[in-house]
């Protein structure tokens, strides 16, 4: 940047600076939730609040969330034992049937990476959702064109 412009000065703008700083403070603690619970039932139990309800049993859709991240688990592990024996990224990819990306991804990692939910909704909003009841009610009163329906 010092070449193209040597007078120009690099900004970073609040908003941005949050934003990242929100996103790596979720996947930080995404990853702590064990300890985060463990610091919840100390704290219970430290006020005098003794009673704990007793934990649910995991439903169905729980039970193959946790046999999916056994799975990654078991994966991650041997992408690292596979790379101590001196296979290269390419070969550990092809023999265990995953993407190249993923292996990088588990390299790189020092700690097995807990899957973060996407942050995207499982229905995408229209721009016009908003403006669907008044949408429908000109078109139910007769309007049909598009000049009419605004």
């Amino acid at each position: 940047m010092s070449e193209g412009a040597p007078q120009a000065v690099q900004v970073a703008d609040r908003f941005h600076l949050l934003q990242n700083l929100t996103e790596v403070l979720e996947r930080f603690l995404a990853t702590q939730s064990p300890a985060l619970k463990a610091i919840d039932v100390a704290h219970d139990q430290a006020s005098g609040n003794t009673q704990i309800a007793p934990p649910k049993p995991p439903t169905a859709q729980q039970q193959k969330a946790e046999q999916r991240r056994q799975r990654r688990l078991a994966n991650y592990e041997q992408v690292h034992q596979l790379r101590q024996q001196g296979f290269k990224v390419q070969d550990i990819a092809h023999h265990l049937g995953m993407g190249k990306r993923t292996v990088f991804t588990y390299l790189a990692s020092p700690e097995f990476p807990e899957w973060q939910p996407s942050h995207r909704s499982s229905q995408p909003q229209s721009l016009l959702t908003p403006y669907q009841p008044y949408l429908l009610k000109q078109w139910n009163g007769g309007g049909t064109s598009s000049q009419t329906l605004v």
